[in-house]
């Protein structure tokens, strides 16, 4: 896959967008534009012939507060993303962060 939105063939950009959509986590006119509409950002992207072993994702998603445990994990938002996914791509944790984080510029491996 490639993280390309303007990728030729399905990226994985395209198909986290619609599940994320199918998972009720953003709407579907949100979706057509994430960078503006919810302040999407990813640690890096994968081009034509690159692969990438993991990518973090960040943005403003709809989830409901309770759903956070006291570690601001979010299980359920993985639980749902996942069973929209297909089994070569998933989502092995959610967790609040500051408004300012940005996945390129704040995340550390």
């Amino acid at each position: 896959y490639e993280i390309e939105e303007a990728a030729k063939v399905k990226s994985v950009e395209h198909i986290v967008r619609g599940a994320m959509v199918r998972a009720g986590l953003v709407t579907a006119v949100n979706a057509e534009r994430l960078e503006q509409k919810i302040g999407w950002s990813r640690s890096s992207r994968t081009d034509a012939g690159v692969s990438a072993v993991r990518l973090i994702i960040s943005g403003r998603f709809l989830v409901i507060e309770d759903a956070f445990d006291i570690a601001d994990h979010c299980p359920s938002l993985v639980e749902e993303l996942n069973r929209e996914l297909p089994d070569d791509i998933r989502c092995f944790g959610a967790v609040k962060v500051p408004r300012s984080f940005d996945a390129k510029r704040s995340c550390s491996w």
